[in-house]
């Protein structure tokens, strides 16, 4: 086969390639406007737990629900998780019906919801999490260690940040400050 030849063989094949991807995207794109168009909450998971799509209502739920997330971080009802590990321990398919969910639990988990000004926000920020593992898993523990309650947890590939209590924020800094070595002059 001659250069010609080739160069032309490649370039077909590169523009078939475009053309396949071009039908991917727009299959996918058309599967997130449907899950959108539907009224109730939806979140899609891996085998994983990982969260691989999720539609417009259950945003407004849930605030952002980020593709490739485990599912616990957008998540945070225990039975509706245990629902969903025994389903995916059975390889079943299935899905969870929050109207089984008493009137009662729904209250307090709207009422856990509402907006406290008593928290603040620690973030730790670095591009070498991205090459090293466990850095965050690190911080939670120390944190823990402290008696620092963390009530939320936002990740991305250079930085965490935690919502804590007011009252903890100094205790919080130092101790991550301890831990990555910045309180060494």
């Amino acid at each position: 086969m001659s250069s010609v030849e080739l160069a032309t063989a490649a370039a077909m094949l590169s523009a078939g390639w475009r053309r396949q991807r071009a039908s991917i995207d727009n299959l996918a794109a058309s599967a997130q406007a449907i899950v959108d168009g539907l009224p109730d909450p939806l979140i899609a998971v891996d085998r994983q737990r990982r969260i691989v799509r999720a539609n417009m209502a259950a945003a407004a739920l849930l605030g952002p629900v980020g593709a490739e997330r485990d599912l616990s971080t957008a998540l945070r009802y225990p039975q509706l998780l245990s629902a969903v590990d025994a389903l995916l321990e059975t390889g079943a398919d299935g899905n969870f019906n929050f109207s089984k969910i008493s009137d009662a639990t729904v209250d307090r988990l709207v009422d856990a919801m509402k907006t406290e000004t008593d928290v603040a926000k620690v973030s730790v920020i670095g591009s070498g999490m991205r090459s090293h593992a466990g850095v965050a898993a690190k911080a939670f523990k120390a944190l823990a260690e402290r008696n620092i309650n963390i009530r939320a947890i936002t990740t991305s590939e250079i930085k965490f940040s935690v919502l804590i209590d007011a009252a903890y924020t100094e205790l919080a800094v130092r101790t991550l400050h301890t831990l990555y070595g910045l309180d060494q002059a």
